[in-house]
């Protein structure tokens, strides 16, 4: 992945598999899934990646 700068690895629990599995299936490139599946992303000051809210799946 030498062409992405930064890059989270993330690791859904069982009680959001099936939000992950769902987000996996949609192309990021051509869809807006944190609008399509209506997720929080909370930003971290030092930090320009948005963070997935999990509390906000359930």
């Amino acid at each position: 992945m030498p062409q992405y700068p930064k890059v989270v690895l993330t690791i859904p629990g069982k009680e959001n598999a099936e939000a992950a599995l769902t987000c996996r299936n949609t192309r990021g490139r051509d869809t807006d899934k944190a609008a399509k599946f209506n997720v929080a992303l909370n930003g971290i000051a030092e930090s320009s990646i948005k963070i997935l809210d999990i509390y906000s799946l359930h």
